[in-house]
């Protein structure tokens, strides 16, 4: 049985709030200034009881004005949430986002080949800048 999404809610609102995240809707940012880190809860379209975990970084330093509506992120993952408790879920989010939160890591991760970054998500635009850099 997966984790109840209102029980996961209220768990992330205490997690994320006191590592510097803020929260909008089912979504908590947290700005460090190259970067926002992104964690996101999204409901199925099919089944109201069901839910996706989304993590993703959006470089600030691409766009004069960063979004962070979920389908602007430049490196994406969905955490599988099938069967773990809240704390499994939150545990295995947030050591993503510490992990994809590194700017060096970012850069690494773009210049490999295709197949060493799946499962990542990850747009044009963002190793366009990062090797640039």
């Amino acid at each position: 049985m997966t984790a109840d999404k209102n029980l996961l809610i209220e768990r992330c609102k205490e997690f994320y709030k006191t590592r510097g995240f803020r929260k909008k809707n089912c979504s908590w940012f947290n700005d460090t200034g190259l970067l926002i880190m992104c964690f996101n809860i999204q409901s199925s379209q099919w089944d109201p009881t069901d839910y996706y975990i989304n993590v993703g970084i959006v470089l600030k330093g691409i766009d004069t004005k960063p979004q962070i509506a979920l389908g602007t992120w430049h490196f994406m993952q969905r955490i599988d949430c099938t069967d773990r408790s809240c704390d499994e879920i939150i545990n295995e989010s947030y050591s993503w986002l510490i992990r994809h939160g590194n700017m060096d890591y970012l850069k690494k991760l773009c210049e490999a080949n295709y197949h060493d970054r799946l499962p990542v998500m990850v747009l044009i635009d963002a190793c366009n800048f990062l090797l640039a850099l």
